[in-house]
This record gives structure tokens, sequence and C-alpha cells, in this order.
């Protein structure tokens, strides 16, 4: 192990931003729950949904990235149903 990645805790995502692009490494920095909610690009990506529940308050809920659409039409085109 080299030892830019020694004591990764001890940095800053602002310090570890720049080291991990250069190191060609995906990355995201962790958020809350709350945070989360707040974030455009999590909602532009469907990974939550909104609904309304009781007494018209709306809560959301975590998405499924799962779509049985390929299967379903997989086995409709053989024949299958």
């Amino acid at each position: 192990m080299t030892e830019q990645w020694l004591g990764f805790g001890e940095k800053t995502y602002e310090e570890w931003a720049p080291i991990l692009t250069a190191a060609d490494i995906l990355f995201a920095l962790a958020k809350s729950w709350e945070e989360l909610l707040e974030d455009e690009q999590a909602w532009a990506n469907d990974c939550f949904l909104q609904d309304a529940v009781s007494k018209g308050r709306k809560e959301s809920f975590v998405s499924t990235q799962l779509s049985t659409r390929k299967w379903d039409l997989l086995h409709t085109t053989e024949g299958h149903s």
C-alpha cells in the first residue's frame, strides 16, 4: 500500500477529491438520509419514489433499480406468458 492511502480518515473530502480523481477512482461523498432526499441528482436518477400516505402527507421511499421489463419482453416474444 502506498503512503498516500495510509490514514485515509485523516484527510478531508476536499483533500481526497483531487487525489482520487487523478487516480481515476470513482467516489462520492457519503450523505445522511436527509441530505440524500435533497440531492437533485438522486431524484433525477429515480433513486426515490414519493407517495401520498395518510392525511395527505407525502413519504419518500428508496426506489428499486430492478426491472422485469426485459424478462417479460423476452418471454412474451418466445410465446411464453
